[in-house]
């Protein structure tokens, strides 16, 4: 029988900071592939500090909160199981996106100057001149659509499908996603009637979804973990194994 969340969550932040301090340098044959080892650990990184966000608020009663950073590390499983499918072709996809994401903030910027005169102020316009130019060399492998990295017209749905992962995004993600995106179904969570049947304002603590936060980031977490060990060829299985091993036994 599994430990409870609020215990097995933190191991596995713990576990993940272990992986995270040793050496991560590893060969790479191309570009694609040194885009990928970096990758792995932005996420993995950022999926520590997603969960221990997780865990804070948890602790804090502010489940609802925890869920929306939960998506986050979801976003990330789902996204580094993509790349790794075909590493050659979408590593570079994704890294590159930043000039995407820059030039749009440029041209953002020039656009309310007169409004918010520091953002050109404070660029360096060197920086500027290679993002224009990195902007032009990537730009014809994306779509018109923003926050498209993986492709002309490639939302997150369909990278969802590519990893077999379809009930996974009509269920979890789309949970997860109600939570985001102030979903009117969460509307009760914030009112509780009375013996009358008035409705009292609930706008404190709400742990009710506690455990799902903290089980969604732990095992995506854990998920982004198994493709950092094998990037980087580290020892870390059977540790990660005996994890994922308590949340099947509490499964069961």
């Amino acid at each position: 029988m599994r430990p409870s969340l609020d215990v097995l969550a933190p191991k596995v932040s713990a576990y993940v900071g272990t992986l995270l301090y040793k050496p991560t340098s590893a060969p790479y044959e191309s570009k694609a592939e040194g885009s990928y080892l970096m990758t792995c650990v932005y996420f993995l990184a950022k999926a520590k500090q997603n969960l221990d966000a997780v865990i804070l608020l948890c602790r804090s009663g502010f489940s609802q909160q925890a869920m929306m950073i939960a998506r986050s590390t979801f976003e990330m499983g789902v996204t580094v199981e993509y790349i790794n499918k075909d590493i050659s072709n979408r590593a570079l996809l994704y890294s590159e996106y930043d000039f995407v994401e820059r030039h749009q903030w440029m041209e953002k910027a020039e656009k309310y100057k007169d409004e918010w005169g520091d953002l050109m102020a404070k660029g360096n316009p060197r920086i500027q001149i290679i993002i224009k130019q990195e902007f032009a060399r990537v730009k014809s492998n994306y779509g018109d659509r923003p926050y498209h990295w993986a492709g002309k017209n490639k939302t997150f749905k369909s990278l969802c499908l590519d990893i077999n992962a379809e009930s996974s995004y009509d269920m979890q993600y789309a949970t997860l996603c109600k939570f985001t995106h102030n979903s009117i179904t969460l509307a009760n969570d914030y009112f509780d009637p009375d013996a009358e049947g008035a409705l009292r304002v609930v706008a404190g603590h709400n742990p009710r979804y506690n455990d799902s936060a903290l089980a969604t980031a732990a095992l995506h977490t854990l998920h982004v973990a198994s493709h950092f060990i094998d990037a980087y060829k580290l020892d870390g299985e059977k540790e990660q194994d005996e994890l994922m091993n308590l949340f099947k036994d509490g499964a069961q």
